[in-house]
């Protein structure tokens, strides 16, 4: 058996369902008709006030998985498309996907720490009733303000692997 090919298109399966482990390991995603539920999984169980230090510290531990999971996403739409279309080219999704180029921002920022394009801040958000945890994005452009739950770029990623028939909803 050969070893990971990073030039087949097959070897891409691995990836997908990796990555979809853990999108279902901090969400619960259910597909309803043409729309796509998430809700959270990630809970706080240490019985704090949800705007407390020790809830705020609960919830940042989560977050480097966040991240990781936004450029293994952006990292496989890039690849699929290469195979599927032999370029990539991302004005084309920013076009046909909302929140799409924030998606990407936050891909570039996370790879390029160095460059000042955007500022991108998180907050918490905590479901009271059954004490989930959430991640909101605000990005800060120079003449506006966009708000995007990080679940939406679940979904984004979720509607292109879905258009490409990759899944099966």
């Amino acid at each position: 058996m050969p070893i990971y090919d990073l030039d087949n298109i097959n070897y891409l399966e691995y990836d997908l369902e990796t990555l979809l482990k853990r999108l279902y390991d901090i969400y619960d995603i259910r597909f309803v008709k043409d729309k796509i539920e998430i809700i959270p999984k990630i809970s706080d169980n240490s019985d704090t006030f949800w705007a407390s230090e020790e809830n705020t510290l609960e919830f940042n531990k989560h977050v480097p998985n966040y991240k990781s999971l936004i450029r293994d996403m952006y990292a496989f739409i890039e690849n699929i498309t290469v195979f599927k279309l032999q370029k990539y080219e991302y004005p084309i999704f920013e076009a046909a996907y909302t929140n799409f180029k924030e998606f990407r921002l936050f891909n570039n920022k996370l790879k390029h720490q160095e460059k000042k394009t955007i500022e991108i801040l998180f907050t918490k958000i905590v479901f009271l009733d059954n004490n989930l945890f959430d991640l909101c994005c605000t990005f800060k452009y120079p003449n506006k303000i966009e708000i995007v739950m990080y679940s939406e770029f679940v979904i984004i990623f979720l509607n292109i692997i879905k258009n490409f028939n990759l899944i099966k909803t």
